[in-house]
């Protein structure tokens, strides 16, 4: 059998990851932790097929505009409809 020589800051670190590893697989074993994990990943894809809001905003703000002489005509419309909706 071989040796080999690691400088002692590696081999530190490589002993957290081997201890981090053995906590997960015991976590793994444990089946109330998969059940929520199955449901923490099901929720996250759900929420990754879900429109951005960024999105929906982008959407509206590259929509059309109305010009002053359109929001003028518009108003007078609503106006109008007002009064004979108020008259009926």
């Amino acid at each position: 059998m071989e040796t080999i020589t690691i400088p002692i800051s590696e081999y530190k670190q490589m002993q957290k990851r081997i201890e981090e590893l053995q906590m997960l697989l015991t976590l793994l074993q444990n089946e109330a932790f998969m059940q929520q994990f199955r449901l923490f990943m099901q929720l996250m894809m759900a929420q990754q097929n879900m429109p951005n809001k960024s999105s929906m905003q982008d959407f509206l703000l590259k929509g059309s505009i109305m010009t002053d002489e359109q929001h003028q005509e518009f108003i007078q419309k609503r106006n109008h409809f007002n009064q004979w909706n108020q008259s009926v």
